[in-house]
């Protein structure tokens, strides 16, 4: 499985412009869980850990939505 994201959101909080969230949306589990082994990825979270300490993920269902 060839893994690539579908797409990727950028946002500011509203009461810090500094403090940025990015969400990824995938086709499937399988899809996100295989970008997971790439070697390029891994060593590009390795080089952002800093930056994204104590961040956390959020599971969400969609309900609507349109293709970019």
């Amino acid at each position: 499985m060839k893994a690539i994201a579908a797409g990727y959101l950028l946002h500011a909080a509203e009461d810090d412009t500094d403090d940025l969230w990015i969400t990824e949306l995938w086709e499937s589990q399988e899809a996100h869980a295989a970008s997971l082994k790439n070697e390029k990825v891994l060593e590009l979270m390795g080089r952002c850990r800093d930056l994204i300490a104590g961040g956390s993920g959020v599971k969400v269902r969609p309900l609507r939505g349109k293709e970019f």
